[in-house]
């Protein structure tokens, strides 16, 4: 889990004593409720930009609830609405990072990312 706090707006940046206790409910849950994980070796990730907190309800969504959605945006909601439609919702968003390809070798055998590569991983 990650949770993106902006350091401006008070004594803990935008985290309330609500968002506190929302996350000790899911840690809680969590450790209550252990899944089993089975291989993704057969599914696909989509691959966002690093660090990109866009919130994905919309088009024209916020990034990180703050500013407004950036020129990725739209071509982001259209390939998730796309997979959505080819694959219901059997594939992982996944942030790139220096350790994406890495990680996803052992993980997926596609990977998409938002700037149109896809890569077919063996």
């Amino acid at each position: 889990m990650a949770v993106f706090n902006f350091p401006q707006t008070g004594p803990y940046g935008l985290l309330t004593e609500e968002h506190f206790s929302a996350i000790k409910q899911f840690k809680e849950f969590v450790s209550r409720n252990p899944q089993n994980h089975t291989s993704n070796l057969q599914k696909l990730a989509y691959v966002l930009p690093q660090n990109y907190g866009w919130g994905m309800r919309a088009a024209k969504d916020k990034i990180w609830g703050v500013w407004p959605a950036d020129e990725q945006s739209p071509g982001i909601w259209s390939d998730l609405g796309n997979l959505v439609g080819n694959y219901s919702y059997d594939f992982d968003i996944v942030y790139a990072s220096g350790w994406t390809r890495v990680f996803a070798k052992q993980h997926y055998k596609t990977l998409i990312w938002w700037n149109g590569i896809i890569r077919q991983l063996s």
